[in-house]
């Protein structure tokens, strides 16, 4: 067995190297890996090292298979975007009174996985306005089921003229 040149738990981009597995035909280090996504995968020592390998495929899948210019990729980035963003419109009203992203759900393609593809015609909704999104809080529904969604408006004094 060569040198070590990688350890167990090491972690490159989305991949946490699991440990050593073999030389290959071009007497190059190869390690075993798992990917954030779950997918074992086996990589080049040098091009974790390098940053050249940074998932399973996972990441290119993403982008290869059009979901960045999806209308649910779209709709995932503005609910992380109103969370996560101080600088986006909507923060105040979302982040800014505590609503979170899900851990799992801060994976584009968990997120896929969840809650599948955007059907035409309607956007997440969060089914308890208090609480955050994840899996059993969230569906998708037209704009007038999320009208009749709301919370309540606040009630102020106007200041008579």
């Amino acid at each position: 067995m060569p040198r070590k040149l990688l350890n167990p738990g090491d972690i490159y981009g989305k991949l946490k190297v699991l440990n050593y597995s073999h030389q290959n035909k071009h007497q190059k280090t190869v390690y075993k890996c798992l990917c954030e996504c779950g997918k074992e995968h086996f990589a080049l020592a040098t091009e974790l090292r390098s940053g050249h390998t940074q998932s399973c495929g996972c990441i290119i899948k993403n982008f290869k298979h059009g979901y960045y210019k999806s209308r649910t990729y779209q709709c995932w980035a503005d609910m992380k975007g109103r969370c996560e963003n101080p600088n986006n419109k909507n923060y105040l009203n979302y982040g800014g009174r505590g609503i979170k992203v899900c851990a799992r759900w801060e994976n584009f393609i968990n997120f896929l996985e969840d809650m599948g593809e955007i059907p035409p015609g309607l956007t997440i909704e969060r089914i308890d306005n208090e609480q955050g999104y994840f899996l059993e809080n969230c569906r998708w529904a037209t704009r007038a089921e999320q009208n009749r969604n709301k919370r309540p408006k606040r009630t102020g004094f106007r200041k008579e003229v």
